[in-house]
This record gives C-alpha cells, structure tokens and sequence, in this order.
C-alpha cells in the first residue's frame, strides 16, 4: 500500500515536472513588458509585449523628430540679404517629435524556446530573447527594458545634439558658396509634447 502511494505521487510528481519543463520553453512572460532600443539614424523605437501563454501581442513604434521649416521659413535666405548689412542673420529650426507605429503594431505571434514569431502580409519578424543579459534582438537592434536609465526622453537630448550639428553644417556649406557670408545665429526648438501622455 505504501509503495503504490509512493509510485503514485513519484508519477505525479515527475509529470509536473515535465509539464512545467514543457511550458517554460514556450512561455511569452520573459517576453512581456515594455523594451526600448535607440539608434542614432531611426530614432527610438518602443516595444510593447504582451504575454498570451503561448502566444504575445507584439507593437512597436518609432519615435522620430521632423522638421517643420525650410530654407525660406527658417531665414536662411534672409540671411544672404542681412550679409549685405552686417547684421547677424537668426536662422530658426523648428522640429516636431513624432510617433509612428510600424507595420508589427497589435500582432500575434507565436512563441517557440526563447523566440516569438511574427507575420503579417508579406513581412515576417523574429523576436529573439536573450536570457544572458534579458535582451531582446529584432534583426541587429538590441532592446532593453524600459526603466528610468532606458526611456524614450533618455534619447531625446542625443538626437537633438544630431540634429543641432548636422542643421549648422548643411547651412554652413549651404553658405559657404555665397558671395557674401552672413554671421548666422541659430534658433532650435524641440517640441516633445507627444510624450506628455506618454507613461
């Protein structure tokens, strides 16, 4: 009697164990939570992952500042004129941060070992986990968790440094060619008011 009670719970104890083995391999919870990954040419991008057992809700977006003015808007060709006079020339750079989500937005994918799977149309994804340093790996873009050292506003002074740098250099060999240079003075303002909802 005691043996078969002891084979009893010895079976039921080795088919939780399987099970539990079983599952881990393909459970979306390692998957779940917010990641975010910054490169310098595209911007922030936010990933969202939300566990369905077996299976996660995947959506990324992007965010990424546009600029609202041109040459004429910005002064610059005012600038050219004032060169005539002496004056420094106020060259303004008004850029806007936008979100755009990408075409992996509100996807279901299916999660296999430390992967989920993704495809929508003609666009397939993989999602690869990195359990050595909790990571995840789209293509060569590593996200991170989002925390107060990883966050979209973390970025945002880098891009704007970019944008800063690569705004004085276009105008300068813009007016480098001129017959009149111009003292310029630039103007930059950054609107990231999107991310004022933004948790």
């Amino acid at each position: 009697m005691k043996r078969n009670i002891l084979i009893g719970l010895l079976l039921a104890f080795t088919m939780m164990l399987i099970t539990a083995c079983g599952s881990t391999g393909n459970d979306a919870s390692k998957f779940e939570g917010t990641w975010i990954a910054y490169d310098k040419n595209n911007g922030v991008a936010e990933l969202t992952i939300e566990s369905l057992d077996k299976q996660a809700i995947v959506s990324m977006t992007t965010y990424k500042y546009k600029a609202l003015m041109d040459g004429s808007s910005s002064g610059l060709i005012d600038a050219q004129i004032l060169s005539k006079t002496g004056e420094t020339a106020t060259v303004h750079e008004d850029y806007l941060l936008q979100k755009n989500n990408s075409v992996m937005y509100s996807i279901i994918g299916n999660v296999t070992n430390n992967r989920i799977n993704l495809s929508k149309d003609n666009t397939t994804m993989s999602i690869l986990y990195n359990e050595k340093d909790d990571t995840l790996l789209i293509e060569n873009i590593v996200f991170r968790k989002k925390s107060d050292d990883n966050s979209i506003q973390k970025y945002l002074p880098e891009m704007q440094e970019m944008l800063k740098s690569a705004s004085i250099e276009k105008n300068k060999e813009y007016m480098k060619n001129r017959m009149n240079q111009p003292t310029i003075q630039f103007d930059f303002t950054f609107d990231d008011s999107i991310l004022d909802n933004v948790q």
